[in-house]
């Protein structure tokens, strides 16, 4: 599984860009207070639901004991966010990666990805399914188109792996 469990003292990282520094917290759903749910939930509408238009929905992915969400906050506000688990394959994966829109351009989601891709042992391959508009930058990553394009919610994705060392 992880490389890491939930970070009590959570890391204070800076991002360049933006010029101050921001807190990456590792959580489970069940130890976040309903403010910080909520937070997680609404960063998440905001960018899939209104931005891509995509249908809200809820899964049983995100209260697994074995889900790990990754959260950046900028004080009180969640800025960006990932979950990473294991899928029904025994897969290590990452979804769900979302960033607020006033805070892209500042390197959030590269600490967020960063984050999530750090959680697994280096020797684990670590499945996604990525934007196509976004192959590219998790290329920098160490992803690699796995197989063809296909359609989720009307957005064109690929398939990407990260092999394990």
């Amino acid at each position: 599984m992880g490389s890491m469990d939930v970070i009590e003292d959570p890391p204070v990282v800076s991002s360049p860009r933006l010029g101050y520094p921001v807190e990456l917290r590792l959580m489970r759903l069940r130890d976040m207070s309903p403010l910080q749910v909520h937070d997680l939930y609404r960063l998440r509408v905001d960018v899939f639901v209104t931005e891509q238009r995509c249908a809200f929905e809820f899964d049983d992915l995100d209260p697994n004991p074995g889900t790990i969400h990754v959260v950046a906050q900028e004080g009180e506000r969640t800025i960006g966010t990932a979950r990473v688990y294991v899928d029904e394959q025994g897969r290590a994966r990452i979804g769900r990666v979302a960033v607020a829109a006033d805070r892209r351009k500042y390197g959030i989601g590269r600490l967020v990805m960063q984050a999530a891709v750090d959680y697994w042992e280096p020797q684990i391959a670590i499945f996604i399914e990525a934007q196509a508009y976004l192959r590219e930058w998790y290329e920098t990553f160490g992803f690699q188109v796995d197989g063809d394009m296909f359609l989720e919610a009307g957005i064109e994705h690929y398939p990407m792996t990260r092999p394990g060392a």
